[in-house]
């Protein structure tokens, strides 16, 4: 599992056109499909569970087609950066 802090402000241009209203805003990406993205209340408990979730979820309808073009759009932006060794 790699995690990021990503400051909206600071990587505003990896955030691109992905607005994030309110925080904390998680995206969960597994094996470059996003599986999660928006708010959760900060506690450790619901992102353990979510984190579980989104790990071991595998059906169809999970897809990254159902979330907008500005989160597929943030999530490719970020594994690029990733891969290009620039977290």
């Amino acid at each position: 599992m790699v995690v990021h802090w990503i400051d909206i402000e600071d990587e505003a241009d990896l955030v691109g056109d992905f607005d994030v209203e309110t925080f904390p805003t998680i995206v969960i990406v597994v094996q470059g499909q996003v599986r999660f993205a928006g708010p959760v209340h900060p506690h450790a408990d619901t992102l353990i569970r979510l984190l579980r979730a989104a790990a071991l979820e595998t059906r169809a309808e999970t897809q990254s087609s159902s979330f907008p073009v500005e989160v597929l759009a943030f999530a490719e932006r970020l594994a690029r950066r990733e891969s290009h060794g620039g977290v």
